[in-house]
């Protein structure tokens, strides 16, 4: 994550890529206008069943099908199973579905979701991309019947479209897939279905603070790759709700009269911005020029996938919270290594540089059950590294206690690929995972310097190396910018912007290996402005947004005077050094709010394992009310899930969850999800079974000739 709001001048945010509003469509008016939607104005604005999730891509072999690589477009959040065709979601013994009867039809490029009184809700779906700075707008589509599937393709000059929507005879429920096979090389600056919903009396999209809000004509809101996709649009044949299958990294809605547009998004590059230096310098300026790589390359015969889903009737979707065991926010301190020593790093974690002091382990981060991602040098660095066995002694009792330890680079200065090399197994002890670049337009190899970047052909290249000693997760700034007086990286109060603060990007990629990049906010701030922005009432308003702050911190800087003396944490005790009283109730504070449950203190690496782990938890609701949850390929531990209506009784394979929270509007409950392992959800309310999701059935009728 990068620098922001709290940033350095000269610092700008690039995340914030903003597209304007979908273009006029450059077909002729279509059916729409006989069904309550002008399919010019519809068709531009898109089918926005954004999920949390990243895309399947692969590259074909010639004479096999293409294989999946992992996600290479963004995070991705927990998914519903793809339903199978033709029985999608259907269990042993499930019995015959109970609930009404939806049907689909075909009437030109229009669907028909017909409800059981014979009332209908039209839509349409068109492709559309921007590709080598060319935009392209597919017809919307024609459909085609397909082995009980409703089929239609296009192609764009550089890639192959197939789009299948399944209908499901247990339950009500349309699933739609997409798959883009690319024909030639391209850069990919934005990709998205186009889905058109008429006769929408009211529609509602659940905001970045999981409130549910409605779409008001005229404004343009982004879903963004870390909150669930959930779209609700009242209509003629029943209430419809979108929510992810498997993909679609984000999203956008609007609204106009009784029409409602969301563009599903495949890719958008302001979802993974990357603006490394062009060159290496040797003397640091914030005014460095720097390339823009936001657009995602993509090689001829790979391919990506996506579906979502539309339920059909009163649905009330499983939530998938962003922070484990029930807590509702997330603050992480990303310290960098320039100005720690031993005796400084021991004050500010356990308040005292002297173990002896009686003092020692009841303040400072881990005296207040805080954790945090230090960095160090390996050598050569501006103080301590790890050649010192003082220092490299309190970075191992560090990481005993729970604190990630990784590098700021290797040394202050640049290393070519032969340094890096040997220097970075110092930090194996640790289980480093996360890199973070020191200086990074001075230090060559850095990941945010352009001769570094993989495939360059230059001695600064070092994404091998990360790969092969495990590490996934790396730094990229500049820094982002909350909102003023905010916290929130996700920043609810600007909802047409893009938050992007984990995500994947495919210029930095060795082989199959595609590190997930994160952004921070500056917060190496004086101590009065960092007591205010970590105050309670901040810390609760981070929590009412569900938010998170990964913030750049410095924080075993000391300097005696001068204009940073205000920033130092600690302060000299005798021979000693000792954290500072007010620095210390910065970190009670955060220490109260964790202890209440609300807050979570952890490490990036905890959060961002946290996160894509739940990336994997995949949801299939079943035909007899219940909702099976399937564990992805890592451990999803506390996993806390959120069902907007209150006083529900929960039980997870007929016990009890490990935690429950009843709120006015919601039950919230969390339990572990090991990998690969598939839990059945059961809900009540009182003495009556409650079913998130609506029973009954879809059917395809009049689906023109086979």
């Amino acid at each position: 994550m990068g620098n922001g709001s709290l940033a350095p001048a000269g610092n700008a945010d690039f995340g914030d890529t903003l597209h304007p509003p979908c273009r006029p469509w450059t077909t002729a008016p279509s059916a729409f206008y006989r069904h309550g939607m002008p399919g010019p104005r519809l068709r531009s604005v898109v089918a926005a069943l954004a999920a949390v999730a990243g895309c399947a891509t692969g590259h074909d072999a010639r004479d096999a099908p293409a294989p999946s690589l992992a996600a290479d477009a963004g995070p991705v959040a927990p998914t519903a199973v793809p339903p199978r065709a033709p029985d999608a979601g259907v269990s042993a013994g499930a019995g015959t579905p109970q609930g009404p009867t939806y049907r689909l039809e075909v009437a030109g490029s229009l669907l028909l979701v017909r409800g059981p009184r014979g009332d209908t809700t039209p839509l349409e779906i068109a492709a559309e991309a921007t590709c080598d700075g060319k935009d392209w707008t597919s017809a919307p589509f024609a459909w085609r019947r397909e082995d009980g599937r409703l089929v239609a393709e296009t192609s764009s000059p550089v890639a192959d479209w197939r789009v299948v929507v399944q209908t499901d005879l247990s339950r009500p429920v349309l699933t739609l897939r997409v798959e883009v096979r690319y024909t030639a090389a391209t850069r990919v600056d934005r990709e998205a279905l186009a889905l058109g919903i008429g006769n929408a009396s009211t529609a509602a999209a659940l905001d970045r603070d999981f409130v549910l809000r409605p779409v008001a004509p005229g404004t343009r809101r982004v879903i963004d790759p870390w909150t669930p996709l959930e779209v609700h649009v009242e209509t003629p044949a029943g209430p419809l709700t979108l929510v992810r299958a498997a993909g679609f990294p984000s999203a956008t809605t609007e609204a106009a009269d009784e029409r409602l547009a969301v563009r599903l998004e495949l890719d958008d590059a302001g979802n993974h911005p990357f603006r490394p230096y062009a060159a290496c310098h040797r003397r640091y300026a914030a005014n460095h020029p720097r390339e823009t790589l936001d657009v995602t390359p993509r090689r001829a015969r790979e391919r990506v996938e996506h579906a979502a889903e539309l339920w059909i009737g009163e649905t009330v979707p499983l939530r998938p919270a962003r922070f484990p065991a029930g807590r509702r926010a997330a603050v992480v301190f990303t310290s960098h290594a320039d100005q720690a020593t031993a005796a400084r790093t021991r004050a500010v974690l356990w308040g005292h540089s002297d173990p002896a002091d009686e003092s020692y382990g009841r303040r400072g981060l881990l005296g207040h059950g805080l954790s945090a991602t230090f960095t160090a040098f390996a050598a050569g660095g501006v103080h301590d590294d790890l050649t010192d066995p003082d220092y490299a002694e309190v970075l191992a009792e560090a990481a005993a206690a729970g604190i990630e330890i990784g590098p700021h680079s290797v040394t202050a200065g640049p290393d070519d690929r032969a340094a890096v090399a040997r220097l970075l197994p110092a930090f194996d002890r640790f289980g480093s995972v996360t890199w973070i670049d020191h200086q990074p337009d001075t230090n060559c190899e850095s990941v945010m310097n352009a001769p570094a970047l993989p495939g360059r052909g230059s001695s600064w290249e070092i994404a091998e190396i990360l790969r092969a000693r495990g590490y996934r997760y790396v730094w990229t700034e500049p820094d982002l910018e909350p909102s003023a007086g905010g916290l929130n990286l996700l920043d609810p109060r600007r909802p047409d912007r893009r938050p992007a603060v984990l995500f994947r990007n495919l210029h930095y990629r060795a082989g199959d290996w595609i590190p997930w990049m994160f952004r921070t906010a500056w917060l190496f701030v004086d101590r009065e402005t960092l007591a205010e922005r970590l105050a309670p009432a901040a810390l609760r308003r981070l929590a009412d947004e569900r938010g998170v702050l990964f913030a750049h911190v410095y924080l075993e800087a000391w300097e005696p005077r001068g204009p940073r003396a205000d920033r130092s944490l600690v302060e000299p005790d005798g021979r000693e050094f000792r954290i500072r009283d007010d620095a210390d109730a910065v970190f009670e504070a955060l220490g109260d709010a964790r202890n209440a449950g609300t807050l979570w203190v952890p490490s990036l690496r905890a959060l961002a394992d946290f996160w894509t782990a739940a990336a994997g938890v995949r949801i299939e609701p079943q035909p007899d009310g219940s909702v099976v949850l399937h564990g992805g390929p890592r451990d999803a531990p506390a996993m806390t899930w959120t069902v907007p209506r209150a006083g529900l009784q929960v039980l997870i394979d007929g016990r009890p969850p490990d935690g429950v929270r009843s709120e006015p509007d919601a039950t919230t409950f969390w339990l572990d999800l090991p990998a690969g392992r598939r839990r059945v959800l059961t809900f009540s309310a009182g003495d009556a079974a409650f079913h998130p999701y609506p029973r009954g059935r879809t059917v395809g009728d009049d689906l023109g000739p086979p």
